[in-house]
């Protein structure tokens, strides 16, 4: 049985209610949080992702004209020494 500085401390329907309406309230302001947080997070890769790719192909670059360079080379040099 419940004395009466017990039910004092009992949460009415009205509590859980409002508190209810707290929490999805918070739960609502953390999805938007987490939204932003993610569409940062892929802008950022996607950032440095260009910047990655864009560094791989200037040099793929550089080494395929080193590359034809060498081989221009030793065919003018071959023909020269045939």
């Amino acid at each position: 049985m419940l004395t009466a500085s017990d039910t004092a401390n009992l949460a009415t329907k009205d509590d859980v209610r409002e508190l209810r309406t707290d929490v999805d309230h918070q739960v609502e302001l953390i999805r938007a949080d987490m939204a932003t947080t993610k569409h940062e997070l892929i802008g950022a890769f996607r950032g440095e992702l260009l910047s990655a790719v864009t560094s791989l192909n200037r040099n793929l670059v550089f080494s395929v004209i080193g590359a034809v360079v060498a081989t221009a080379t030793a065919v003018i040099t071959a023909s020269h020494l045939g």
